[in-house]
């Protein structure tokens, strides 16, 4: 027969338990295999979810532990007004930087090496669980693409719960 796909199997979807999973070696035969290669990815889905609501918080975290605020000089009161007294003396608050060259950092503004190093090292970390978390996106579509039913849908469900769990 002509057959045009690069893998020399039909693209349709099936109900099977003979199914060929990442590479040729990688075959299953047998109903408990299959069931346990259901379960895996059934996890595989759970895991998905949990890595990315994980990622994604540690964002949030990483980004506002470490996020400089400005707010315009402050007019602060003296003693004297806070206590009654008719006599007003203001000041600026001159620990501002008022010209804001910057967008994002006051003028003279050196960041500490130690929070630094530790900022990153959370961007480190944060790297590492993207490259994780495209290692088990690309494992789905390989999963996808074996056009098997069962695996399709035990990773659909996996992901829906770990979605429902975590998300």
């Amino acid at each position: 027969s002509n057959n045009n796909n690069m893998g020399g199997e039909d693209s349709y979807l099936k109900w099977s338990t003979n199914v060929t999973l990442f590479f040729k070696g990688w075959e299953i035969n047998a109903t408990g295999w299959y069931i346990v290669t259901l379960l895996a990815v059934f996890v595989l889905g759970l895991i998905y979810e949990w890595l990315l609501t994980l990622r994604h918080g540690f964002e949030i975290r990483r980004r506002s532990a470490y996020e400089v605020t400005f707010s315009p000089p402050v007019k602060k009161k003296s003693r004297r007004e806070r206590d009654g007294e008719e006599v007003r003396v203001e000041r600026e608050d001159e620990s501002v930087n008022t010209e804001m060259n910057s967008p994002f950092l006051p003028e003279n503004y050196e960041q500490p090496k130690k929070k630094q190093l530790k900022q990153n090292l959370h961007y480190l970390f944060a790297s590492l669980l993207h490259v994780i978390q495209l290692i088990i996106g690309y494992a789905m579509i390989l999963i996808v693409v074996t056009y098997n039913i069962g695996l399709i849908i035990a990773l659909l469900f996996g992901a829906g719960v770990g979605y429902f769990l975590f998300g």
